[in-house]
C-alpha cells in the first residue's frame, strides 16, 4: 500500500541514487579542476543519506524515551494512587461503601498505539505491558463490580467481605503493587 510516507521515502532515495550516478559519470568522464566537483557532488548526497537515517534513528529514540518516561510517570501515579485514602481502608479500618478511583492506561495505550516500542529491543517490556494492561483492566472491573454490590446489597458482611478481600495478603492491592515494582524494574533495565 502506497501511503505519503512511504512515496516520499521513495522519491528521496531515487532522487539521491540518480544524483550519485550523474556525480559519477561526471566524475569519470570531465577532466581539469573541474574533476572534483563531482566528488563534492558525492560527499553532499552521502552526507544527505546519512542525515536522513541519522535523523530517523534520532526521532524513533526520543519517541522511545519519551514513552518510557511517561510510562515510568503513570505507574508511579498508580502507586501514589494504590496507597491514597480510598484504597487506605485497611482490616482495622471502619466498614464504609466507597467509590475507588481507576488506574490509568493512558501512557501504556499512547506507547502501544504509537509504536514508538521497539518490537525486538524492547519484546520483553512490550509483553511485561500487555500483562500489566490486562491486570489493570481486570482491576478496574473489580472495583467496578465491588462498588455495586457494595451500594445495592445492605449487608455489613458484605462490606466486610470486599474490605478483607481487596486488602488481603494474596488480595488485587497486593498483586497490583507487585506488578508495579517489577514494571518499574524493567524500565530501569530498559534503559533509563
Amino acid at each position: 500500500m502506497f501511503t505519503p510516507r512511504r512515496i516520499i521515502v521513495v522519491v528521496t532515495a531515487a532522487s539521491l541514487v540518480a544524483a550519485f550516478a550523474i556525480n559519477c559519470i561526471w566524475f569519470v568522464t570531465s577532466e581539469g579542476t573541474g574533476r572534483l566537483e563531482p566528488v563534492v557532488g558525492v560527499l553532499g548526497i552521502l552526507a544527505g543519506i546519512t542525515g536522513l537515517f541519522a535523523e530517523r534513528w534520532a526521532a524513533a529514540q526520543e519517541a522511545r524515551d519519551a514513552a518510557l518516561d511517561a510510562i515510568q510517570g503513570e505507574l508511579e501515579a498508580n502507586d501514589d494512587l494504590l496507597t491514597s485514602e480510598p484504597f487506605g481502608n485497611g482490616p482495622d479500618q471502619p466498614l464504609r461503601r466507597t467509590v475507588y478511583p481507576r488506574l490509568h492506561l493512558s501512557a501504556v495505550d499512547a506507547a502501544f498505539a504509537g509504536g514508538s516500542l521497539s518490537t525486538t529491543r524492547d519484546a520483553e517490556l512490550i509483553a511485561a505491558l500487555h500483562g500489566w494492561r490486562n491486570q489493570v483492566v481486570r482491576f478496574n472491573s473489580q472495583l467496578a463490580l465491588a462498588e455495586m454490590l457494595a451500594f445495592t446489597v445492605q449487608s455489613e458482611s458484605v462490606l466486610r467481605d470486599l474490605r478483607d478481600g481487596l486488602h488481603g495478603p494474596d488480595g488485587p492491592l497486593t498483586k497490583m503493587r507487585a506488578a508495579i515494582e517489577g514494571l518499574l524494574g524493567q524500565l530501569e533495565r530498559a534503559g533509563r
